[in-house]
């Protein structure tokens, strides 16, 4: 089992032939301390025989709470999921499994911290299991709260799928539209945009887990863009999902060879690049003006820093 973090600085981890991970800051560095410190993004993988578990959650806001919550459920996730795989024979059961594991995460979050329930942190997760149908086709099955993505590159049709939808509650980027650990009155979760997705794969397929500091920087409003024939930037969900999803397919059309084959390195290396890249402009404005806010105009200081 692996579960990792990205620390205070980023982190890169090839868990195995299959399966890259990289935990990686696109704030600025202002008199040597990077903003956001410590990273608050977490990821784990089991590998099986014929199965595979992913996992990657993002700590809600900064500091050691958010990222000491990420950790946990990423672990909670694991231990859940690791010990019902005999009881899962197919999707439908994954799903179940799935939805059972957050309440484990939730679990291990508040773990200790049960008379101050509140002291502890709160984050957004995106786990999934690939498995083996009884028909032999392969299904990547995911549960997710909050905005983390996941996306499908399909080989042999060169596209990509954006396997976890957009909805209302993750339209404001300042609002992560759902998390698990202590966040309502009670002490529980914030569930609003729970959904379990299934997406079919194929030999040579990829599949993409992606905190919002990867998957909003293909969101056109962080580039200051307006929707066809519209001069504002609110985006009907159905053009932005598809905006998202042609940036992405865009990119790794750009990096896979004639027969749509990527490594998953390749992927993680232009998936990273992008992301430093779109935000360039953004971070080096903070980091050369330290007492100035960063100007609200996507269309000269595009990107998500994150």
């Amino acid at each position: 089992m692996e579960a990792s973090s990205g620390g205070g600085s980023a982190r890169y981890k090839d868990i195995c032939p299959l399966i890259v991970a990289h935990s990686f800051s696109t704030y600025p560095t202002i008199r040597t301390k990077t903003q956001g410190d410590p990273i608050v993004d977490v990821f784990g993988a089991i590998v099986y025989p014929r199965r595979i578990l992913g996992v990657i959650a993002d700590g809600c806001n900064w500091g050691t709470q958010p990222q000491e919550a990420a950790t946990r459920a990423v672990c909670g996730f694991l231990d859940h999921m690791q010990g019902v795989q005999a009881s899962i024979r197919n999707t439908q059961d994954a799903a179940f499994e799935l939805l059972a594991s957050l309440i484990t995460a939730h679990s291990k979050i508040i773990e200790g911290s049960e008379e101050d329930v509140f002291s502890v942190g709160t984050t957004t997760l995106t786990g999934g299991i690939l498995l083996e149908a009884f028909d032999h086709s392969f299904h990547f099955v995911c549960v997710r709260v909050g905005e983390c993505s996941a996306f499908h590159w399909s080989r042999v049709a060169k596209r990509v799928n954006k396997i976890t939808v957009i909805s209302e509650a993750i339209l404001d980027h300042r609002d992560p539209g759902g998390r698990i650990g202590p966040y309502l009155d009670d002490g529980c979760c914030d569930y609003r945009n729970l959904s379990v997705y299934d997406q079919k794969c194929h030999h040579g397929d990829l599949i993409i887990l992606a905190s919002d500091g990867i998957a909003d920087n293909f969101d056109p409003r962080m580039f200051g863009k307006s929707p066809q024939g519209h001069d504002t930037n609110d985006w009907p969900l159905d053009q932005l999902h598809e905006q998202i999803r042609q940036s992405l397919e865009t990119l790794l059309s750009s990096i896979c060879d004639s027969e749509g084959n990527i490594s998953p390195t390749d992927a993680v290396n232009a998936l990273s690049n992008h992301a430093m890249t779109a935000t360039k402009r953004s971070r080096e404005f903070v980091e050369n003006n330290i007492d100035q806010r960063l100007p609200q105009s996507y269309v000269d200081y595009p990107g998500k820093l994150d």
